[in-house]
Parts: structure tokens; C-alpha cells; sequence
């Protein structure tokens, strides 16, 4: 039936004003078209889940991403940078969804440069107790010298001059020398020693140049000649002689 321009159902629409503006089916005299009334507009899906089986049409507010961030367990939907690594690398804050090798060990394999993670026992101090030889770092006061000064017990480093010795024997870790060992420490420290005097004498000898420059020829034979003289001064006076030419007889 109509009603000037405006279709009007009796016992069944109301209107507003002269306009037919939301019309609503209450007696059940809806013209459905799949889900969607054609007369009031109202909607009837049949809801699986997060999606209609009549139209197919979805709902973003019911799908459920509890058990998955990224794919939706009523209806399989998809989406991208949802879960959340920032606690834990491998394992999503917001449904506990986990991956593997996405930590980041490569500045300390104890403590993720990501997420801060940390884990126990991961260092390797194999090649150098104070140095990891896969992270590369460091610790003090590693390496175990009670064996042996000069060579760490733990990962064999080694180090040179470490050793206290007294009459052959280390007086900190207890190493005692060999044969050849004791041999060539004399015979360096005896070598040390003639190199210490030598370079003294070489030091005197100037000295004592110095001081017979302004002598005369005579006064430089007789120093040269004089047994009482110390060698370095009877040497020093044969060589400013004969820087000048000079005859020593």
C-alpha cells in the first residue's frame, strides 16, 4: 500500500517524519536478499566463526589470534608484524608462539642484544680464559698459574719472565729448572754482566779522552808508559796520540 510517496506497511513499518528513513521489519515480513533485508537493512548472517556461510562475509572483531599473532585459529586469516619479540626473541609475549635461532649472541653469547635474554655457561674460554672465542669478551683474573707461571693450566696460554727463581727452583708455583736450562741462565747472566762492564769501560775511556786533550806529547807517553795508570787512561792517551800523529817512542 502507499501513502504518497512513501511505501508503508501497516502493523509492521513506522516511519519518521514524511520520509521512510530506517525502516524496520517486526512482523517477520522482511525481503531477504542472502543476509541483507532490501527493505530495512537489517542483517541476518549465519557467523562460522569469524566468517558468514551465507555471504562470506568477515569480521575483523572475531577473529582470534590467541594462540597464533599472525593467523587467525576460527577462520585462518593471515597478517604481518603482529607478535611480539621484544621479551623474548623466541617467543612471542602475546600467544607464545615460538621460532628458533633469532637471538643475537654476537656481543655477548650471555646476554641477547635484542631482547636482553641471557643464558648460563655459553662462553668459550677454550683458546683463552679471559677472552671468549666467540664473542670476544673478556674477563680478569682467569687463567690458573699454580702449575706453572709461564703456562696456564686451563687453556695453555702461555707467558714469558713470570717465574720467582731461587737456586733453581721457582718459589711460586714450584717448577724446577733443567740441566740446560740452569746452564743457559749462567751463561746469559755472565754475558750480561761482561756487556754492563764493557759498556762502563767504553763510558771511563771517554772520559779520560776528554781530560788528556790538553796535554802535551810528553805527558801522554809518560801516562801511556806508566804501569801504575788504569788501562783506561794509558788507552785513551795512545789514542790522542795518534789522532795526532804522534810517536809513542
Amino acid at each position: 500500500m502507499l501513502e504518497g510517496a512513501v511505501p508503508i506497511c501497516h502493523g509492521a513499518h513506522w516511519t519518521l517524519g514524511d520520509t521512510a528513513v530506517g525502516l524496520r521489519c517486526t512482523m517477520g515480513w522482511h525481503a531477504w536478499d542472502c543476509c541483507a533485508c532490501t527493505r530495512c537493512g537489517k542483517t541476518r548472517h549465519a557467523w562460522d566463526g569469524c566468517k558468514c556461510t551465507r555471504c562470506g562475509k568477515t569480521r575483523d572483531d572475531a577473529h582470534d589470534w590467541s594462540r597464533d599473532c599472525e593467523r587467525c585459529a576460527r577462520c585462518g586469516k593471515t597478517r604481518d608484524d603482529a607478535h611480539d619479540w621484544s621479551r623474548d626473541c623466541e617467543r612471542c609475549a602475546r600467544c607464545g608462539k615460538t621460532r628458533a635461532d633469532a637471538h643475537d649472541w654476537s656481543g655477548d653469547c650471555e646476554r641477547c642484544a635484542r631482547c636482553g635474554k641471557t643464558r648460563a655457561d655459553a662462553h668459550d674460554w677454550s683458546r683463552d680464559c679471559e677472552r671468549c672465542a666467540r664473542c670476544g669478551k673478556t674477563r680478569a683474573n682467569a687463567h690458573d698459574w699454580s702449575r706453572d707461571c709461564e703456562r696456564c693450566d686451563r687453556c695453555g696460554r702461555t707467558r714469558k719472565h713470570a717465574h720467582s727463581w731461587s737456586d733453581g727452583t721457582c718459589q711460586l708455583c714450584g717448577t724446577e729448572k733443567g740441566f740446560w736450562a740452569s746452564v743457559m741462565e749462567s751463561f746469559c747472566r755472565g754475558l750480561k754482566d761482561d756487556l754492563t762492564a764493557l759498556g762502563k769501560a767504553a763510558e771511563r775511556s771517554k772520559e779520560c779522552m776528554g781530560e788528556l786533550q790538553g796535554a802535551g806529547d810528553d805527558e801522554l807517553r809518560a801516562v801511556y808508559r806508566n804501569p801504575a795508570e788504569r788501562w783506561e787512561r794509558r788507552a785513551a792517551a795512545r789514542k790522542v796520540l795518534e789522532q795526532r800523529g804522534g810517536d809513542l817512542s
